[in-house]
């Protein structure tokens, strides 16, 4: 239609005219499209890749709140801007339609009154898989406790629970109210589990057949586990896979960041919500 206006003016016509006759505004004709250029301060570059180089998963939106942390005062259009100049961005997800019927939200109101744990496989070089039985928050998000062993039994899974209650409730040994989620695994569905859960005085939910998405928070965990602590790292033996996963916890329960707890880390979280944060020495010890 610009075309069409230009060539009408050409003929001796008037541009308002010509503009009025095409059906186009006469800010069309004059409107000169202009190439943008755009030079980033340097310190604020270096900085967002040193924070890639340190957390290579985080988005702009993370990447933003980790220089807000640090008293840098900065726009997230203007981070991603940045970043996309400096080939840093990701690729947008790929959202899939699901077509289960799940249960619910599964993030608590409060902390520790929630936990959904699982177990995942790590490979230790020389010493095959290793089994690490986990639970999760799903308020915090904070990783309660852990147990990583060769073996993949109920022994395993109620040690990760106690490392759990140890570190969170090193006086009482247990939390009251509080409610463990899990999927149909033997070692979750053994007489053993289900008596010494019963002993402690905590619920136990088990999801259901066939549906991860029951337990979606520690399956998102594991993920997030895998992509940022375990696949990056190649470990020959279980001696090193273990060091590993002992500093990974420390890491993403007191410096990691979370968008659903607007940005800050579980610690801080547990801190500001409750007033007592983790036993982290406790956390480590029952590994031992």
């Amino acid at each position: 239609m610009i075309a069409v206006a230009q060539q009408i003016s050409e003929t001796g016509i008037s541009r308002a005219k010509a503009c009025k006759l095409a059906g186009l505004p006469r800010s069309s004709l004059y409107y000169a499209p202009r190439k943008r250029t755009y030079t980033p301060e340097k310190g604020l570059c270096e900085k967002i890749v040193q924070i890639c180089q340190q957390r290579p998963t985080y988005g702009y939106r993370r990447i933003t709140a980790m220089l807000k942390r640090e008293g840098c005062t900065v726009n997230r259009k203007k981070v991603q801007r940045i970043m996309g100049l400096l080939g840093l961005l990701h690729k947008s997800p790929v959202h899939r339609p699901h077509w289960e019927i799940h249960r619910g939200k599964q993030a608590a109101e409060l902390p520790d009154t929630y936990w959904q744990a699982d177990m995942t496989k790590i490979w230790c070089g020389i010493d095959g898989w290793g089994y690490l039985f986990n639970l999760i928050d799903s308020c915090s998000r904070g990783w309660m406790g852990y147990h990583f062993s060769l073996l993949c039994s109920t022994n395993e899974s109620l040690l990760a629970l106690h490392s759990a209650l140890l570190a969170r409730a090193p006086e009482a040994g247990t939390i009251l109210g509080l409610t463990v989620g899990t999927d149909g695994g033997s070692q979750y569905t053994s007489r053993k589990f289900e008596e010494s859960i019963a002993l402690l005085g905590l619920a136990h939910q088990v999801s259901r057949k066939h549906t991860p998405e029951d337990n979606g928070i520690v399956e998102s965990f594991h993920k997030t586990l895998k992509v940022e602590y375990v696949w990056p790292c190649q470990f020959s033996s279980f001696a090193e896979a273990e060091k590993a996963i002992k500093e990974a916890v420390h890491d993403y329960n007191c410096n990691r960041i979370h968008s659903a707890l607007k940005y800050k880390t579980p610690n801080e979280y547990l801190m500001e919500v409750t007033g007592k944060g983790f036993c982290i020495e406790a956390l480590k010890g029952v590994q031992k």
